[in-house]
């Protein structure tokens, strides 16, 4: 099954929106599981990709992938075509959280990150660290919210793009993380800025910021895109 609709992703900062074509492969597509749990009146969704020759009966670090606009089905599943599909976590558990309707991740307080993460402990085999932290545009903000509240679960955070939201006060738990910036060449001023200022905070507070720039991208990349061009900066084979 292919997605065919047309799904305004929002853009952090300018609060302007452009339709983007969702289709992704059905290979793609059937790489994708999803899961629904409830907790009395919550229900929080996932999307999974299981690890190549998944066994439950092993434990495995987690890819917490997380997505721009809204979170939606549709665009979680298109972040993951564009951003998250990459060989590098053939060994990994992907997740990729569904926003719960007008909550978007990059809003979600502490507590609720926290309840997040502790769904993801709960239900699956998983690694008590080395997790790697990922997320595109409001994902990408997310990302930062996310590793604040549990620094100790990951060792990587890559986000394309994304920053630091003013507002927060980071931990002093992030020494051993290394992050990558990534932004397009083509993308809006606000958010350069944004990506400098994030640079610039991270630099006195973990072991390692670099920041790449993608020549001739802009903020939404194409199905084309090579992502590994950014993962191969950090999973040097």
């Amino acid at each position: 099954m292919k997605f065919k609709l047309l799904v305004p992703l929002f853009c952090l900062s300018i609060f302007s929106c452009y339709s983007q074509n969702l289709s992704i492969p059905d290979s793609t597509f059937n790489k994708l599981v999803t899961k629904i749990f409830f907790n009395n009146l919550d229900t929080t969704a996932f999307q999974i990709v299981f690890p190549k020759n998944y066994d439950s009966t092993l434990t495995y670090p987690v890819f917490l992938a997380l997505s721009g606009g809204n979170q939606s089905l549709e665009i979680v599943n298109y972040c993951y075509a564009v951003w998250f599909n990459s060989a590098h976590f053939n060994q990994h558990i992907t997740i990729l959280p569904i926003a719960e309707s007008s909550n978007n991740l990059r809003n979600y307080e502490s507590q609720k990150i926290i309840e997040l993460i502790q769904l993801i402990q709960t239900n699956f085999m998983v690694t008590k660290a080395n997790w790697t932290l990922g997320g595109t545009s409001n994902g990408g903000v997310a990302a930062f919210n996310f590793l604040n509240v549990s620094p100790e679960l990951f060792k990587t955070v890559i986000v394309m793009p994304g920053s630091i939201d003013q507002s927060l006060t980071l931990s002093n738990e992030l020494n051993h993380i290394d992050i990558l910036l990534a932004y397009g060449t083509k993308d809006n001023k606000e958010w350069k800025k944004a990506i400098k200022y994030s640079q610039k905070i991270l630099k006195h507070k973990v072991n390692s910021v670099k920041t790449i720039k993608l020549k001739g991208m802009g903020h939404i990349l194409p199905l084309s895109f090579p992502i590994d061009t950014i993962y191969n900066y950090v999973f040097r084979s």
